[in-house]
């Protein structure tokens, strides 16, 4: 239970700090290249990149977790089949970004702006992750 514990306290402060960094970035795209937030500014942000960035970090340490249990003796083969996973799934959203349809935006300067909403969005898809590899170490998960 100690270790399940620990996990979930990784993937609550992974995803915590990864929500810091997604607004520090968020912010200082929005002031110097363009709003993106179509005027609701980016305080109504916050909630949505706590939310997903909370679910991805905490998922990933269950997951971890998970995978890990029947690694007893082996735990580098663990933590490669779950780094396999990981990263397939931050592949996957860097697939889904592409495929997405191009927004339209309310504002004239975002709608200008529009062909670089998926360059806006990809450093976005990685924080949760990067902030998840840099927490297991702090964590000696890995």
């Amino acid at each position: 239970m100690k270790d399940f514990n620990r996990s979930l306290t990784h993937g609550i402060f992974a995803g915590l700090i990864a929500t810091v960094v997604g607004m520090a970035y968020t912010t200082f795209y929005f002031s110097q290249i363009v709003d993106f937030s179509d005027g609701s500014g980016w305080l109504n942000i916050i909630p949505e990149l706590l939310s997903r960035y909370m679910l991805i970090t905490i998922v990933g340490s269950i997951t971890h977790y998970l995978i890990l249990k029947p690694f007893v003796n082996a735990k580098q083969w663990g933590n490669f089949v779950f780094a396999l996973l990981f990263n397939a799934f931050a592949l996957g959203l860097v697939v889904f970004v592409l495929k997405m349809d191009d927004p339209t935006f309310k504002t004239e300067d975002a709608q200008l702006m529009g062909d670089f909403f998926k360059g806006f969005l990809m450093p976005l898809v990685f924080i949760p992750f990067l902030s998840w590899y840099l927490f297991s170490y702090l964590f000696k998960l890995t």
